[in-house]
């Protein structure tokens, strides 16, 4: 507990290696897998009375659960402008190590892995709206997450959720397909109606309200979705969807 207590005076975040970062900002590690324990921005200045026994107990339990979902490459082929061989996209314009982005305040956090702004997918390198470029803005978007391209765009994303981490009730307008790859999630609809997803289920969310729980207390999850747009102005009941965040107890 003493060596808690000391190590936790020095940052206010932790990486995938068990690493401390010192300062007064949390750098993400080559694996993009920064854990802030408090918000969804950095902390400084923090002191170890603002936590029980208990809490840094859970500090040491979310190090260890941080290092045990691994993080694997991402690589995209692409036709070499020389020959036209086939080639893999260097890594100086898109890296085989994805960038995670935090989600909120839940902690979850989510990589772009392909994106493209429509369907059939220009691959054509003359073309400024192929989809390596969609990919490029994507990441170095700003927007958390960022929103699929419409009319008719295609996003290709991996989505890792803490043990115990809840999402607000929510809508987007996409049709989800994904597949949990790691841990479990539960999925509840606004009905009242639930799932329970385990490793290797699959799923295909239909522009409903829904909301994402990691039931687990030890493991994160992670899912992969490829997410497609509806089409504009689809109603249900006579009522146009939108998007909608709900705040917990809302109805």
């Amino acid at each position: 507990m003493q060596r808690l207590l000391s190590l936790r005076t020095k940052t206010s975040c932790f990486v995938r290696e068990e690493k401390y970062i010192n300062g007064s900002e949390c750098r993400q590690s080559r694996a993009n897998s920064v854990v802030n324990l408090e918000s969804s921005k950095p902390q400084t200045n923090l002191t170890t009375n603002l936590f029980t026994s208990h809490q840094l107990k859970l500090i040491s339990k979310t190090i260890k659960m941080a290092a045990e979902l691994p993080q694997p490459k991402n690589y995209i082929t692409t036709h070499s402008l020389s020959d036209g061989n086939s080639v893999f996209l260097p890594e100086n314009v898109v890296s085989s190590d994805p960038v995670f982005k935090n989600i909120g305040p839940t902690q979850s956090r989510f990589a772009c892995l392909g994106a493209s702004t429509k369907v059939p997918v220009s691959i054509n390198p003359s073309d400024a709206d192929n989809d390596v470029s969609a990919l490029t803005k994507d990441i170095a978007s700003e927007t958390q997450p960022a929103n699929v391209p419409r009319p008719a765009g295609i996003v290709f994303r991996r989505t890792d959720t803490p043990p115990g981490a809840v999402s607000p009730m929510h809508r987007t307008l996409t049709v989800d397909y994904g597949v949990v790859v790691a841990g479990e999630i539960e999925l509840t609809l606004e009905s009242g109606e639930k799932r329970h997803l385990r490793t290797g289920d699959t799923l295909v969310q239909r522009a409903t309200m829904h909301q994402w729980r990691n039931p687990s207390e030890t493991e994160w999850c992670r899912i992969v979705f490829v997410l497609v747009p509806i089409e504009e102005g689809s109603s249900v009941k006579g009522k146009v969807l939108e998007e909608e965040f709900r705040r917990p107890g809302a109805h």
